[in-house]
């Protein structure tokens, strides 16, 4: 959709507190690097497929990009609204950088989580004082997960 006379991302602009200069396609076979700011400030990563330009008017740049022409953009950013955290991705970035993102959301938090094989779902559940884990595998492989097998597609419930 095109909107005439506003900013991307328009209709979420201000809870994302960004402003997107522009969008650009990134070839099949190219990558954007992009680097950490501030807690993030070790890390790298990339963008394929896709990156917008991210100008911060009240978020938190999170990571920017690392070249010669966008070295000033922003990336990934986190705005504070309404007491809560609104972030943005603005391009296809690498799931181990999302994923040092999310851990830090859980984190910061206090969520519990369970760090769990790839393609292995698994939620906790309280019931009469105790710990359930729900566990999907989603994959055509058998997986062991505490001891357990959980069969290909399959789904058991057990006691943590």
């Amino acid at each position: 959709n095109i909107y005439f006379d506003k900013y991307f991302p328009c209709n979420i602009r201000e809870i994302a507190g960004i402003r997107i200069e522009e969008t650009e396609s990134l070839l099949e076979d190219k990558h954007a690097e992009v680097v950490g700011i501030g807690r993030y400030k070790d890390n790298s990563g990339q963008c394929k497929i896709w990156r917008d330009m991210i100008i911060p008017e009240t978020a938190e740049g999170l990571y920017k990009y690392k070249d010669q022409f966008y070295s000033d953009k922003l990336c990934i950013t986190v705005n504070q609204y309404k007491g809560g955290k609104v972030y943005y991705v603005g391009g296809g970035v690498d799931a181990k950088t999302l994923d040092e993102i999310a851990l830090q959301i859980i984190q910061d938090n206090k969520i519990r989580h369970i760090n769990a094989p790839k393609g292995l779902e698994v939620f906790i559940r309280d019931y009469n004082d105790n710990e359930w884990l729900f566990i999907s595998n989603h994959g055509d492989k058998e997986v062991i997960f505490k001891g357990s097998a959980i069969e290909p597609y399959g789904t058991k419930v057990m006691q943590l």
